[in-house]
């Protein structure tokens, strides 16, 4: 007979002379304890030296393509653990092994071995850096999002953008489609400055928070003003209506829209639409009239 996990045999009671079992066993024990492995890169176990490896040598046998060779054939994944002769441990889940020639520690996860480094955190506390795909380190605005599903942590990389008006825009009573020539950033084209230019793209299916401002210029003749958050040119999602100035205003005043969370689908596009009574221009620059999106989760 023999353990479930890792195969090491057991004494059978009422029997003698059971020391080449119990040594067998502490030979895998030891690698077992160990957890260290020279290399995860080797497919033909016959290079290692010759005659034979020395004992106590340990490698992983690399698993998928292209398999390994010789004495390693069909114990792909498994442990290989040389004592005058190759033993192997078949691996289970979380097992986790340092690899000497990468200087990094590798775990089996659902069928494979994975680079720690690549495995979602589970824990804030064990912090201190977290890699993310076309990022090497954490850069501003980076954020932490909990899967309770699956209960981990996923590391996500800002997305979002911040566009503004560069050019005068003239308001009417009927509403103006504002064109945003100019941006603030852009994490990932979700703006063109040229073409359908008031519009920031919804590449991603979530949740994103949106937020709009005009800055009514100075002097301008109005007595109400609108701000509008459109989906796809026609589904209001946001609104500050009718707001009151007095006409002829000397300073030119902010007036602004934000939707918090909505759930928006990839594909689509929001705009803002500005409204003036009678007729009034927007204030053009970074912080007077702009747009901005964010994605949230």
């Amino acid at each position: 007979m023999a353990t479930p996990i890792a195969g090491l045999k057991t004494m059978p009671t009422g029997t003698t002379k059971n020391e080449a079992i119990f040594n067998e066993d502490m030979i895998l024990l030891e690698a077992l304890t160990y957890r260290g492995v020279t290399s995860r890169s080797l497919l033909d176990p016959s290079t290692i030296s010759s005659p034979a490896p020395s004992n106590g040598t340990i490698y992983l046998v690399p698993d998928g393509s292209p398999n390994a060779v010789g004495d390693w054939a069909s114990h792909g994944g498994d442990v290989a653990v040389y004592y005058d002769g190759w033993r192997y441990l078949p691996p289970a889940e979380g097992l986790t092994l340092w690899v000497t020639d990468e200087a990094q520690s590798v775990q089996y996860r659902s069928g494979a071995w994975i680079d720690r480094n690549e495995l979602p955190p589970t824990n804030l506390t064990d912090l201190s850096d977290v890699s993310l795909a076309g990022s090497p380190s954490p850069q501003d605005g980076d954020s932490l999002t909990y899967n309770a599903a699956l209960g981990l942590w996923t590391a996500r990389a800002f997305k979002g953008a911040r566009v503004y008006a560069g050019g005068a825009t003239s308001m009417t009573s009927g509403g103006v489609v504002i064109a945003f020539n100019s941006e603030s950033y852009d994490t990932d084209t979700l703006h063109d400055t040229s073409t359908n230019n008031s519009r920031i793209n919804i590449d991603q299916t979530g949740k994103w928070e949106l937020t709009a401002q005009i800055s009514w210029a100075t002097g301008a003749s109005y007595a109400l003003s609108d701000v509008t958050i459109r989906l796809d040119g026609t589904t209001v999602i946001g609104q500050n209506r009718n707001s009151r100035h007095t006409a002829g205003a000397t300073t030119a005043i902010k007036q602004q829209c934000a939707t918090g969370p909505v759930q928006l689908t990839a594909g689509s596009y929001v705009e803002v639409l500005g409204a003036g009574s009678p007729t009034s221009n927007c204030a053009t620059g970074e912080f007077a009239t702009w747009f901005s999106a964010r994605f949230i989760s």
